[in-house]
């Protein structure tokens, strides 16, 4: 049987101390490199306080409340500058987001600034022509009727 088989691989913690020196020393760097870099996104993490994310999420219930209290004034076109206001408080409080209840919020925050910003270009007039939906079903029974008409007719005749 060979020894090379792959029930028969030789163990990676064999293979490591039959690697060159140098090399050895590298990933054992990019090791400790790595642990440190942990270590620093550990710590950032520890330090928010408690009060700092009651901070964040009260900033976040004030501002989807105003939202909602506002919501009449924000869906008019001529107030795009307003929504745009709220997106970018939205952005500004999102940058001492470093948890997923803070970063839960912000993303309800912007799912209704965007439905707001839907409505909005939805109320949005303009001088181009626009589909009416209603116009033209009507206008496709008068063309079905019509041509229902011409084939019976045409149908009487022969």
């Amino acid at each position: 049987m060979n020894g090379n088989m792959p029930g028969n691989m030789p163990s990676q913690a064999g293979s490591s101390s039959s690697q060159h020196p140098s090399t050895q020393r590298r990933k054992q760097k990019l090791q400790r490199k790595l642990e440190k870099q942990k270590a620093k996104v550990r710590g950032s993490r520890d330090e928010q306080t408690k009060e700092e994310r009651s901070l964040i999420r009260t900033q976040y219930r004030d501002l989807m409340e105003d939202l909602d209290k506002n919501r009449s004034v924000l869906v008019v076109p001529e107030n795009v500058r307003e929504l745009s206001a709220k997106l970018d408080m939205t952005n500004n409080i999102f940058k001492n987001v470093q948890e997923t209840q803070e970063a839960s919020m912000d993303s309800r925050a912007v799912r209704k600034i965007t439905a707001l910003g839907v409505e909005q270009a939805v109320r949005l007039q303009t001088d181009f022509l626009t589909f009416d939906a209603i116009a033209f079903a009507s206008h496709c029974r008068e063309y079905g009727n019509a041509a229902a008409v011409a084939a019976g007719e045409a149908g009487l005749g022969e």
